[in-house]
């Protein structure tokens, strides 16, 4: 905790995982893996002049492998 008393979260962006969690704890009280992704096939949506792109993190993409191309950050 700090001098106000608040709790003070840590994040370790880790090679394969990210790590959330807070200072004093000995274990993380979340752990995700590394991971961001798009779609192989691209829909080109615009509002205005600007591209729309679908991007997710960790889990979802693990269940979509073959539709989705996947990169480590």
């Amino acid at each position: 905790m700090d001098s106000q008393g608040r709790k003070v979260v840590v994040c370790d962006n880790g090679t394969g995982f990210v790590k959330c969690g807070y200072a004093g704890s000995n274990f993380p009280e979340h752990i995700f893996p590394a991971l961001v992704g798009r779609p192989i096939i691209r829909s080109t949506a615009k509002v205005g002049n600007i591209e729309i792109k679908v991007i997710l993190r960790s889990s979802p993409l693990l269940c979509n492998t073959p539709t989705w191309v996947q990169k480590l950050p």
